[in-house]
């Protein structure tokens, strides 16, 4: 289509009123945003939009070896080894989509309990010998290690009672063990709302171990109020680890759940107790 040349002029004109009008117009915004209502209304606009960033990738899911991690340590494998056990948790924590860590007796030694909280986990079973001692005339929980006991190691950690000693019998070998100084003050990391199943002797005998663990930001904290045995132990957690992984229960309904199934140990008559007792 031709134009003539008044109507070449005419838009070149109109074209030329637009960007003179344009120019106008963003000399207007740029005075706008030079004001003080101005310079708010832009901070509010970026601080919005960081906002809408930040909750986009808050709200993206977790990646899978983050989220759902569980960690068995073994301490007590050395002297009551159930291979039962450990196949039947491993197999219920990975078809609910866990990720199962394994530390055998062998390995668990005072390093592995101090960077546990590192490891990201949201389930850490603790099968491993534990035993209630006196320090300074009070009633205290120890959790053994596997890693013989030496007054030329730790130093800091023994005369700061946060490690102390423990055995299976008199006169036998002596092992390193926590205490729950050591839970408050040594271990790294974070347990960021990890359910913590502590399955050997007296773990909530008195609430100390308990309040240690959830001051390291664990969420719930589960044991046994007096002695019991391994296989009352293995069948119990086994029982709790099935309704913990069905995900339709609260923590403390799975427990009350799995007491009502499986009972007290009728040797001891110990149960099983949570902390905080509050969900």
């Amino acid at each position: 289509m031709w134009l003539s040349v008044k109507e070449k002029k005419t838009g070149e004109m109109d074209h030329g009123k637009r960007r003179r009008s344009e120019k106008k117009m963003g000399k207007g915004v740029l005075s706008f945003f030079n004001t003080v209502t101005g310079k708010v209304v832009l901070l509010i606009v970026i601080l919005f939009s960081v906002f809408m960033i930040g909750s986009m990738v808050y709200e993206q899911p977790l990646d899978s070896d983050s989220s759902l991690k569980a960690v068995i340590v073994d301490q007590l494998g050395s002297t009551f080894p159930s291979e039962f056990f450990i196949v039947s948790a491993t197999e219920l924590l990975e078809q609910a989509g866990y990720t199962v860590d394994y530390y055998s007796s062998d390995e668990v030694t005072v390093e592995l309990y101090r960077n546990l909280p590192t490891q990201d986990y949201r389930l850490v079973i603790l099968r491993v010998h534990s035993a209630a001692g006196l320090l300074d005339g009070k009633c205290d929980l120890l959790l053994f290690t596997s890693e013989e006991f030496s007054n030329k190691k730790y130093l800091y950690e023994q005369l700061a009672d946060q490690i102390g000693w423990a055995g299976y019998y008199e006169g036998g070998p002596i092992y390193f063990a926590i205490r729950k100084e050591f839970v408050k003050h040594c271990m790294n990391g974070r347990l960021e709302n990890a359910i913590v199943i502590m399955m050997g002797c007296d773990g909530y005998i008195l609430p100390n171990m308990a309040k240690a663990f959830i001051e390291r930001e664990a969420k719930f904290y589960i044991g046994w109020d007096g002695a019991v045995t391994a296989t009352h132990t293995d069948q119990t957690t086994i029982q709790l680890l099935k309704h913990i992984t069905e995900g339709n229960q609260t923590i403390k309904t799975a427990l009350t759940e799995t007491m009502k199934e499986i009972g007290p140990d009728p040797a001891t008559g110990a149960k099983l107790r949570i902390y905080p007792e509050e969900e």
